[in-house]
């Protein structure tokens, strides 16, 4: 389902687990639905509803959720980094063990029945506790790379 366009299209209570899913899924309805350990990464969720949809361990690096429903979602344990949830509607849904780094939050509404950890503080304490739970537990994201090309890549200026 790579590079796939579903624009304003409704898969209420589908199963896409462990699938690729690529391009552009926004304006859709995937409430209910189970995308857990799916490779979703620069995908388009713009205004698209995902309440109550299993979105744990998923790859979501780089995905756009603007404006999203993301009330009672549940994104343990995903890779959000790059993510941009601008706008999005992230109410009693589950980020604990979620990998965040450099996503983009603002404007969201995050309730107190959003259940968060470590990694969502800013203070140097929890940030230190969540480095310390990403080491310790092999099963947390991020799981694609160690960064090893990005960083040793040489930008040519003209």
């Amino acid at each position: 389902m790579e590079k796939s366009n579903f624009t304003n299209t409704s898969l209420k209570n589908s199963l896409f687990y462990s699938a690729m899913i690529g391009g552009d899924l926004s304006n859709m309805d995937l409430s209910y639905s189970t995308l857990r350990n799916a490779i979703i990464h620069n995908t388009n969720f713009t205004n698209t509803n995902l309440e109550n949809t299993d979105l744990t361990r998923t790859y979501a690096n780089s995905a756009i959720f603007t404006h999203s429903n993301l009330r009672n979602a549940d994104l343990s344990s995903a890779d959000l980094g790059f993510a941009d949830f601008a706008g999005a509607d992230l109410s009693g849904a589950n980020l604990l063990g979620a990998y965040s780094k450099n996503a983009n939050f603002e404007g969201s509404k995050i309730s107190a029945d959003t259940k968060k950890d470590s990694c969502f503080q800013t203070d140097y304490l929890n940030r230190a506790l969540c480095k310390m739970y990403v080491f310790l537990e092999p099963s947390s994201p991020p799981y694609e790379t160690t960064f090893e090309f990005r960083d040793n890549y040489i930008v040519e200026y003209p």
